[in-house]
């Protein structure tokens, strides 16, 4: 369950956050009516707490709003006092009760259940909502906006519905993908479509890119922004293999993994000239702009100091998370999703990000990929020059045994190049690869370790968040 809290002294109620946290309710922040607005706009909530009094628009002026915008939307009000006003509201239809500061979080908790039980038949409408999409590229990019709306929801229909998509998904990328490689729908044409202009019109522009964070793992980040923004959120394909080497080098050359390499050899083997690659780009757009590039490897990085016409970073530290969460027993019952929240709450990103909408940037948000978690090892043969990847192969003798894969053997005919070999198998689903060898370690090794580069709507959609910070 989700619910959205706004009020204007929300920093003094974090201990009551926690508290519903805990026991499994999801909680969107917003400090001014402005702000909820905006996050109804781009999220599913289940219920508005609505503080009566709050500056610049109170909660019975915010209600009509919601009554126009999202009829059918519960929500509850806060207030000092047991006055008229609330007492009238509260018998209107949608309002679901009122609590009256200072308040004990059981109580809020108990106002919550209220609502829960509506949760189900709601996500019986998106099951249903889902299945009536059809098969254009837009038609997949809102199936996964849907799903990562509910990606916490402990449902057993939700899980077989994701398993259901992804496995439609990747017949659908199998047939289709090489024709997508032209559109604007595409990460290698994020910056000139989406960037570039705003940097054309005088804008001061932050692109921070969030390595290896999946769609409804964003939704977090905004949480922690204490200024209100005006947020334009557009869905992007990643390339394939939905990896770093392919996917980022892509997005600040420009490029498909095919014309790179034939460019810059050598390139697609690691990370390490992605300023270069960039300055290339911003060259051939004819677009002469001061930049500067930043990896942000540790939270000390994190730091607010915003001053080129274009600050590029890239914000490693999570995807590392994801390598030393899978790595360590003890801490891997903790969801992975709620291990970053926590991390992200600890550090100076927040700050960082409200510093540079205070210094008149537009931000904007994006990753090169997403993660899933492995469940299914589908066993192969391969020879030495295999690469290397448990959600990509690349080589000569590869075989599938046992499980499913795509292969994919015109290689350039879906921008790649033939650096490992000519044929490429990707896993979709929640695939992993393992050698025939000694399948039975190698499966229990891995299982549940999270991977990119396959074919699945977590690892494949990614954001573009452009945030403007709201007038005064």
């Amino acid at each position: 369950m989700r619910i959205l809290w706004v009020d204007d002294e929300i920093e003094g109620f974090r201990a009551h956050i926690r508290f519903l946290q805990q026991r499994g309710i999801q909680v969107v922040a917003a400090s001014h009516p402005a702000q909820a607005l905006e996050v109804l706009a781009r999220e599913r909530v289940d219920l508005v707490l609505l503080d009566y009094r709050m500056p610049g628009m109170n909660g019975e002026q915010l209600l009509s709003e919601l009554r126009e915008h999202h009829p059918g939307l519960p929500v509850a009000f806060i207030t000092m006092v047991e006055d008229p006003e609330v007492m009238s509201l509260a018998g209107e239809p949608g309002v679901v009760g009122y609590v009256v500061k200072p308040f004990r979080p059981s109580q809020l908790l108990a106002l919550v259940e209220q609502v829960r039980p509506q949760e189900s038949r709601r996500l019986q409408r998106y099951v249903r909502e889902l299945n009536t999409l059809g098969q254009t590229p837009e038609d997949w990019l809102e199936r996964a906006r849907i799903l990562a709306e509910w990606s916490e929801t402990p449902d057993e229909l939700l899980a077989h519905e994701r398993r259901a998509q992804n496995s439609a998904f990747a017949r659908w990328m199998e047939r289709h993908y090489p024709d997508l490689l032209d559109s604007h729908r595409m990460i290698h044409r994020a910056l000139p479509q989406h960037v570039f202009p705003l940097l054309r019109e005088g804008e001061r522009v932050a692109l921070v890119v969030m390595d290896g964070l999946r769609l409804e793992q964003f939704s977090r980040i905004l949480q922690f922004l204490k200024t209100p923004v005006r947020v334009d959120r557009r869905l992007l394909f990643t390339l394939l293999p939905s990896a770093t080497p392919f996917a980022r080098n892509a997005l600040f050359s420009g490029m498909l993994p095919r014309d790179l390499h034939a460019r810059y050899p050598g390139a697609l083997e690691d990370n390490t000239r992605e300023d270069l690659l960039l300055e290339h780009l911003l060259t051939r757009e004819n677009l002469d702009v001061a930049f500067r590039f930043r990896k942000w490897l540790r939270p000390e990085h994190f730091e607010g100091d915003w001053r080129a016409p274009l600050e590029v970073v890239v914000v490693s530290f999570f995807d590392w998370l994801g390598h030393l969460w899978q790595r360590m027993p003890f801490i891997r019952d903790v969801d992975f999703r709620k291990f970053v929240e926590f991390l992200m709450q600890e550090t100076p990103l927040g700050p960082s990000l409200d510093q540079a909408l205070a210094a008149g940037y537009r931000v904007i948000l994006t990753s090169d990929h997403g993660w899933v978690e492995a469940r299914e090892p589908v066993v192969i043969r391969a020879g030495r020059e295999v690469s290397g990847g448990l959600r990509y192969k690349v080589g000569q003798s590869l075989k599938v045994l046992r499980g499913r894969a795509i292969e994919v053997r015109e290689l350039e005919a879906w921008g790649l190049p033939r650096i490992h070999g000519d044929r490429l198998f990707l896993a979709v689903e929640e695939g992993y690869f393992v050698y025939e060898t000694d399948p039975r370690r190698f499966a229990d090794t891995y299982r549940h370790w999270l991977f990119h580069g396959g074919v699945s709507l977590e690892e494949m959609v990614v954001p573009l968040i452009c945030l403007e910070r709201l007038p005064a």
